[in-house]
């Protein structure tokens, strides 16, 4: 069951490239998260429990190989 919540939060990642944006277009500086997505600040737990905040966390965290 949690693999296929992750192949659907990816299936909503790839079809919805243009809303999301790497650390790098925010920040100038070079880290090690620069290829990770840009977690935005939220304080709503509604907005973080839902799928574009948790694409973003869930792809932050799969392996890069």
């Amino acid at each position: 069951m949690p693999s296929q919540y992750i192949l659907t939060l990816m299936e909503f990642f790839v079809h919805n490239l243009a809303y999301f944006s790497h650390n790098s277009e925010i920040h100038n500086k070079f880290k090690r998260t620069m290829k990770c997505l840009h977690v935005p600040q939220v304080n709503l737990s509604v907005l973080q429990k839902g799928v574009y905040y948790m694409c973003i966390k869930v792809f932050n965290r799969v392996p890069t190989g």
